[in-house]
């Protein structure tokens, strides 16, 4: 079996599916917490974009 362009884009939808039917729907998601550091280098890296948390 070759593996197209046209193949991928077919069967794209239905792993999409899968993958999003493994993950628990009944547990939230924690909220990960990015360290004081990490958001350092984020401003650094960028100063022009303003960075809020999402609620």
């Amino acid at each position: 079996m070759k593996i197209t362009d046209i193949l991928l884009q077919q069967s794209a939808p239905a792993a999409r599916n899968i993958w999003l039917d493994t993950l628990t729907k009944s547990a939230p998601v924690p909220e990960h917490t990015f360290s004081q550091e990490f958001e350092q280098v984020m401003r650094e890296l960028d100063g022009t974009i303003q960075y809020q948390k999402l609620k």
